[in-house]
């Protein structure tokens, strides 16, 4: 039952807009921010794995809340079978040269963005709106650094008629 509620919660795709056409609220904005994320404990990891250590509660199945980190990356919301699913924050470092550093805030299913969420790159650019399979699908605003805005329907990832990508 809770997981087909929490799905149900998650097909939302109607933000909050202002009359600017900017997306002022997504349903996990208020409970999440990556400056909200709760600090680790000074203790050992409630459970580790090969390549990470997870702080928080969690049953046998790892379903509860907390905050998985690996090596440069750290999840932090509510798991369901040991994946983030519900409103959460991932927080990402790449270690592979050229990739971005950048923050995720969102609907998550299965570790990756599905329903409403934003990811700000550290370059400064944001995008806001829709995702699916961890891809920019459906109504969102891509924000550039300098204000510039590209909006519209995106589909797997890009802008349609446009150069504009959110695949980074």
């Amino acid at each position: 039952m809770l997981m087909i509620i929490t799905l149900t919660w998650l097909t939302k795709t109607t933000p909050h807009t202002d009359d600017n056409d900017n997306f002022t609220q997504l349903p996990c904005d208020s409970k999440l921010s990556p400056d909200s994320l709760p600090p680790l404990p000074k203790k050992s990891p409630d459970k580790e794995f090969k390549d990470s250590k997870y702080y928080g509660s969690f049953d046998n199945n790892l379903n509860g809340k907390g905050s998985l980190m690996f090596e440069n990356n750290r999840f932090y919301g509510n798991f369901i079978n040991g994946n983030l699913t519900g409103c959460g924050v991932i927080l990402y470092s790449p270690t592979v040269k050229g990739e971005k550093k950048y923050v995720s805030v969102g609907q998550f299913v299965d570790n990756k963005l599905n329903g409403l969420g934003k990811i700000t790159w550290e370059d400064g650019v944001e995008y806001r709106g829709n995702f699916k399979n961890g891809k920019c699908e459906g109504l969102g605003i891509l924000k550039f650094a300098d204000g510039t805005l590209k909006k519209g329907i995106w589909k797997k990832g890009n802008l349609p008629g446009s150069q504009s990508t959110c695949n980074r």
